[in-house]
Formats: structure tokens, C-alpha cells, sequence
């Protein structure tokens, strides 16, 4: 049965949440995630904001949104990214509660795209992100405007390093209006349709990227 969460408050991440978020990153790993891992994120020192959702006086989930080292342009893109939320509260849409403070924020900053990725084998999910699917009783969450104006980038795929086989979809939104948006690194030009994906042969035609790719 999905519960419904209606008590949940977000707030931005403050130094005085520091101890807070720590034993939330224990939880996390003990839970599987690898998002929040002491070598891959510091509240403190990341070049961004992160936020945190709370039921009631219990963090049950937190996002951030940092400059996009990864695609070279850090100057230029917002990425949304450090995301988990324990287990028991999977169904309380704690990320796109966050989601309208985070495209506050990217603005605010001037950032001129803000994105997120997501893995190409995740078929469900990728769904819900390309708005072809709903869940049930969710629409409040799923047809707000802002949700909408992120759009699947059907000509690009995100790589993570040179030495993983991992691919993921991009999901971005322009936050300057007639912005085109030419991510520098960790990229593959590559058009799809944001469906079933052969991603051997992708990989096998773009095995040496480190930098922007375009696959013929």
C-alpha cells in the first residue's frame, strides 16, 4: 500500500545540520546507495547547496544541485544530483518536493541549464522522467509546469568516467530561454529515443571518450 506524506518540510542545508547529515549518509550506505559516500560528498565543501526533507522532525531524504564539473561547463549547468531517501519513505516524491528550490537556487546563480541523469536501463523511472507514464494518484507531482519543462536530451547520453561502462539519459531544463546548451566532457552525441538502448555498441563506437563525442 503507498502512504501518502503530508507533514514533509524542506529547508536548505545549513553547518548546524552538519552532524545530522552524516548519520543520515551512514543510513544511506547501509542501505546500498553509493550517492552519498564520505569520499564523494561533503555538505561542506561541494560547489553547491543541498537540501533536506524532513517528516516531521526525521530527515528522511536530501538532494543537491552543484556546478557541473562533470560536463566541463561548470559556469554554465546545474546538476542535480546526491539524491537518496531511506527506504521507508520511498513514496513520498521527496525529490520533486526539492525540485522547485533547486531551479530557484540554479537561477538565482545564473546557471543557464540545469540537469539531472538517470540510467538508461532504468526503463520505469525514465519513464516517468520522458512524462510518458504517471503514478496513480500523483499528478499534483507529475503535471506541474516546472516537472514538464525538463526534457529528455535525445541527441546526447551522459558518461560518467572513461573507464565505466555506465550510461545514463539527460534530463535538463533551459534556464536562459533560447540558450543552446554544448556540454564539454563526458559526453556522447548520440540520438535516441530515450527507450530500449544497445549500449554495447554505443560504448563500442565511443570506448575512448574522455572528452565530447560524436558518434557518426
Amino acid at each position: 500500500m503507498i502512504k501518502f506524506y503530508k507533514d514533509i518540510h524542506v529547508r536548505e542545508y545549513s553547518s548546524a545540520d552538519y552532524v545530522l547529515v552524516k548519520k543520515f549518509q551512514k543510513l544511506s550506505l547501509q542501505e546500498g546507495s553509493e550517492s552519498l559516500t564520505f569520499k564523494k560528498y561533503d555538505p561542506e565543501t561541494i560547489n553547491g547547496q543541498t537540501w533536506l526533507a524532513f517528516l516531521k522532525d526525521q530527515l528522511i531524504g536530501l538532494s543537491a544541485c552543484e556546478a557541473s564539473h562533470y560536463t566541463g561547463d561548470p559556469l554554465i549547468a546545474a546538476r542535480i544530483c546526491r539524491y537518496h531517501i531511506l527506504r521507508p519513505y520511498r513514496h513520498s516524491n521527496v525529490g520533486f518536493r526539492i525540485l522547485p528550490y533547486q531551479v530557484k537556487w540554479a537561477k538565482k546563480k545564473a546557471f543557464k541549464v540545469i540537469y539531472w541523469t538517470n540510467d538508461v536501463s532504468r526503463k520505469s523511472i525514465n519513464l516517468l522522467y520522458q512524462h510518458k507514464r504517471i503514478m496513480p494518484g500523483k499528478n499534483k507531482y507529475f503535471q506541474t509546469e516546472l516537472y514538464r519543462s525538463f526534457q529528455l536530451q535525445n541527441k546526447m547520453l551522459f558518461k560518467v568516467c572513461a573507464e565505466s561502462d555506465f550510461l545514463q539519459y539527460i534530463y535538463a531544463k533551459k534556464l536562459e530561454k533560447n540558450y543552446i546548451w554544448k556540454p564539454k566532457t563526458n559526453i556522447i552525441f548520440y540520438s535516441h529515443s530515450g527507450g530500449a538502448l544497445n549500449t554495447g555498441e554505443v560504448l563500442e563506437r565511443a570506448k575512448d571518450i574522455k572528452y565530447s563525442y560524436k558518434v557518426e
